[in-house]
């Protein structure tokens, strides 16, 4: 296989992980605000009667805990891929320093 083969097989593999990375890392992100709905569980059981400030307690705690969504969105979606990419030009500079010349 050439070496244009490999590269692409790169890129596809790379756009295959934006989208899972994305995914993956909004799925963490998201779960950040977990503490405040188990926050929010027990106000509700504690105090049913005062359901609007658990409501908006629920609601300032959750956007404090899941604002950083975007940036576990950012970092699994493309800083596994400057990684790899960056491997496969340290192994090309490498084996060029083995060709005689």
């Amino acid at each position: 296989m050439k070496a244009r083969g490999w590269r692409r097989i790169g890129i596809v593999l790379s756009v295959i992980w934006v989208i899972v990375g994305s995914f993956w890392g909004n799925t963490i992100g998201i779960h950040e605000g977990d503490f405040a709905k188990a926050k929010y569980d027990v106000c509700v059981r504690k105090d049913q009667s005062d359901l609007a400030k658990c409501t908006a307690d629920f609601e300032t705690d959750y956007k404090r805990d899941t604002q950083n969504l975007w940036l576990y969105v950012a970092i699994l979606a493309f800083v596994p891929i400057l990684i790899a990419w960056g491997c496969v030009a340290v192994v090309r500079w490498v084996r060029r320093g083995f060709v005689e010349p």
